[in-house]
């Protein structure tokens, strides 16, 4: 009996390419990403990285952040698009930065921002770490209590604590100490 070919999403597309991409921006062959793989809890052999590069295999989310930790980045670096793209098949195109935005729960994809309950409900649900933080901002009297603070208040500590880690790694960068 013939096997069908697994047909990729949108998504499915996305995650191929960038796994593509990633190994051989690090230098990577197949065989040494099986290596890399084979110390996680979830081995892939090359043949079977190979398939999933040329789309002939899904990768599902226990390979995604295997893969991940092999290639040593975010499981977002794997999942989402480097540059504008739509999400779905017939889906509107969003700006990458957008995107990636959603990804990180600061902010929703879809224009929810005039709905304070919607987007306390997102920020809650995408961010928890950092939307506990703010509350406890709002509780001890440090954070307006209006229902949108604590989401805005969320995404402003994320940013920051985001643009402090690239401004380390840039300094390190500059002082030569990789």
């Amino acid at each position: 009996m013939a096997t069908r070919r697994v047909e990729l999403g949108t998504t499915g597309e996305t995650v191929r390419a960038n796994i593509s991409r990633l190994r051989r921006e690090r230098g990577l062959t197949l065989r040494d990403l099986a290596d890399r793989m084979a110390e996680t809890d979830r081995p892939l052999a090359h043949n079977s990285i190979s398939e999933i590069e040329r789309g002939a295999r899904r990768v599902d989310v226990d390979d995604l952040v295997a893969l991940a930790l092999a290639l040593e980045v975010s499981p977002l670096a794997i999942l989402f698009p480097i540059e504008d793209a739509a999400l779905s098949p017939n889906g509107p195109t969003y700006p990458r930065q957008r995107i990636w935005s959603w990804g990180q729960g600061l902010e929703p994809l879809r224009n929810i921002h005039r709905d304070p309950i919607e987007l306390l409900r997102f920020t809650k649900d995408s961010n928890p770490i950092q939307y506990e933080v703010a509350q406890s901002r709002q509780e001890a009297g440090e954070v307006s209590s209006h229902p949108v603070a604590v989401p805005r208040v969320a995404a402003k500590e994320q940013r920051a604590q985001r643009s402090k880690a690239i401004a380390a790694v840039t300094e390190t960068d500059d002082n030569g100490d990789d």
